[in-house]
């Protein structure tokens, strides 16, 4: 069962409602109240519509204002939830879309999610793709920023042109490292190297050059040559 109601323009002024001295518009308002006490109402105030729908507890569930387009959705209590079975659901705005809770956000996609941002304009577009085997990031450049990051992986693979890093201190604990390089240069101010065992260097030629002094100390030194050994000096002291 459905009610209306029309107030009239002359009874709301004589009443008062809606009406001030310095004030031509008067208010009207149109309603429409279900059998549960659910109203849908079209309100005209100082020459502007507005159209709400309130429960029976008077909280308002929907509003519209048709002079600037803009429509909102109240639910206080209870929660909101949106199926469609057979279809699909697509927002769509010509300027943002924020989302925003005071509690956690989550996003499940059975098939995958596609986040992308940009427009294709002979470059990378921005995109992550998340599937249930996989995380894909596509972009001209990826940045990090933060306090502290954790990467644990069982095998990883790094593949690209250049390497450049900056780090204030390092520090690895390898099982074992095994290092392929057509050309290493090596620059420091200092090198110190522990080896409990053993250091081994298989080479074509080998060159050392010092500019201050070179010291050698071992409880036993053994040079072996299968042709000539060629000691060259200003002085030669052997002891």
């Amino acid at each position: 069962m459905f009610e209306t109601g029309l107030s009239d323009p002359i009874s709301a002024e004589k009443s008062g409602v809606g009406y001030a001295s310095d004030q031509v518009a008067v208010e009207q308002t149109k309603t429409i109240i279900a059998s549960d006490g659910t109203k849908a109402s079209l309100v005209l105030l100082q020459g502007q519509e507005k159209i709400t729908i309130t429960s029976r507890q008077g909280e308002i569930f929907f509003e519209y204002f048709p002079e600037t387009g803009k429509c909102s959705f109240h639910v206080s209590n209870g929660g909101l939830q949106v199926n469609v079975p057979h279809g699909d659901i697509a927002f769509s705005s010509g300027r943002n879309i924020s989302l925003s809770c005071a509690g956690r956000l989550g996003l499940k996609g059975c098939n995958g999610i596609d986040i992308s941002s940009g427009f294709n304009l002979g470059t990378r577009v921005p995109r992550i793709s998340m599937n249930d085997q996989q995380i894909q990031f596509s972009a001209d450049r990826v940045s990090s920023n933060c306090f502290k990051a954790d990467l644990s992986s069982v095998n990883t693979r790094f593949r690209g042109k250049r390497l450049s890093a900056r780090v204030g201190s390092a520090k690895l604990h390898l099982g074992l490292l095994e290092v392929l390089s057509d050309t290493i240069r090596h620059k420091s101010r200092k090198v110190y190297q522990y080896v409990e065992d053993i250091i081994q260097t298989r080479s074509g030629r080998m060159r050392t050059f010092v500019s201050g002094l070179l010291h050698l100390k071992g409880q036993r030194t053994y040079i072996k040559a299968e042709k000539d050994v060629k000691v060259k000096g200003d002085r030669i002291h052997l002891r």
